[in-house]
């Protein structure tokens, strides 16, 4: 005999349908359905969460057989420590109350199925996720071009708006990276815009709140004088033309100067469908985009010292990449195929001067290079 499965745990970024997909199998079953989040569980006391989680179990167990639902999951199942000092002892004790209550009940009439969902299930402790507790871990990733096309389809049909194919191609496309929920909330934002203008919902009205959605709304408390504005269109220009002479087949979604989410401008490219490995070439390719806003400004003003801190963030992101690529990927020849991180644990040694040293060229070198080819 095979015995039944007796938990299922939903992993996935916000918005994905991890909560609705457990009511779905609840509602299938037909068997009596305790959902509850972590936070209900929860208490300030010393052994309050202890105590709310045997209450939980034994309210399943009475109705037995039944489902259990626990939302938010990693609030009471993180790690345990070693330490057996304050918040350390409670926080064992309660991830050993759930570990003890989800023990045992998977078969016959006291059977108690437990599912749960979780954001991030690298914080769980091992013991909660192995087989007999939670036998399968499900994946509920962002959706997919097919996946993005059917949420299109069903709230285009719900809300009596026609979308032809070139319209469901593009909001398609420019939905990669979205969750269900947020193409959701596209379609009633676009609604209530459309109602408090006493207009009928367009796809135009469609296109302008997924900007919103995605990248904000301007900034009506940021001015900026004309020097000002001539600089940020410089840097994004630099950014787009780099873009696209280094990727091609990098689709540009969108491009502004108006300060949006605390930044001055941004261009934003849309994600691909299909993932590529970071080689040497794509990531001195990356490295002269995020530097090319800089390296336009100091064409622009034509005085090094004219350059702004606005590229901050980008020089930021620039040496992430090229500290992935020395520290981690192993593709600088002076530094060879091992992990720099691992051996020095960053304290001060020769191998992490060198490595530190071949960050910077990398960096240098992709600046040079953007220079040269603007």
């Amino acid at each position: 005999d095979v015995s039944l499965p007796s938990g299922f745990l939903f992993s996935g970024p916000p918005g994905t349908g991890k909560t609705l997909l457990a009511k779905a199998v609840a509602g299938e079953s037909g068997l009596p359905f305790f959902a509850v989040s972590a936070s209900e569980l929860s208490s300030v006391h010393s052994g309050g969460t202890t105590e709310n989680i045997k209450k939980l179990f034994s309210a399943a167990r009475k109705y037995a057989p039944s489902m259990i639902f626990i939302d938010e999951i990693d609030a009471i199942a993180a790690k345990r420590s070693k330490s057996s000092q304050g918040a350390d002892r409670d926080r064992n004790l309660t991830v050993n109350a759930l570990l003890t209550e989800m023990d045992g009940f998977v078969s016959g009439d006291d059977a108690v199925f437990v599912m749960a969902a979780t954001n991030h299930p690298e914080l769980l402790d091992s013991a909660v996720v192995r087989p007999g507790r939670f036998d399968e871990t499900i994946l509920c990733d962002l959706p997919n071009r097919q996946a993005r096309q059917c949420f299109f389809n069903k709230f285009s049909k719900k809300h009596n708006i026609q979308l032809n194919d070139i319209d469901l191609i593009d909001l398609v496309s420019s939905s990669r990276g979205m969750s269900s929920a947020q193409i959701d909330q596209v379609f009633r934002e676009a609604i209530y815009q459309s109602v408090s203008e006493s207009k009928v919902l367009s796809v135009a009205a469609l296109k302008k709140t997924m900007v919103r959605v995605s990248y904000g709304t301007p900034s009506e408390h940021i001015v900026l004088g004309e020097q000002e504005k001539k600089r940020t269109a410089y840097h994004e220009a630099g950014h787009l033309l780099v873009t696209s002479l280094l990727f091609p087949k990098q689709a540009i979604d969108f491009v502004t100067i108006e300060p949006r989410d605390q930044a001055l401008g941004f261009v934003a490219t849309r994600a691909e469908e299909e993932y590529e490995s970071h080689s040497s070439i794509r990531i001195n390719n990356s490295l002269e985009v995020l530097l090319a806003g800089r390296v336009a400004e100091k064409l622009f003003s034509e005085k090094e010292e004219e350059i702004s801190t606005g590229a901050s963030n980008d020089i930021t992101k620039a040496t992430q990449l090229a500290m992935h690529a020395v520290y981690e990927g192993g593709l600088d020849p002076s530094i060879g195929p091992v992990n720099v991180a691992m051996l020095t644990k960053f304290e001060e040694s020769e191998l992490l001067t060198r490595a530190q040293r071949a960050v910077q060229q990398w960096i240098i070198d992709a600046e040079t290079s953007v220079e040269q080819r603007l």
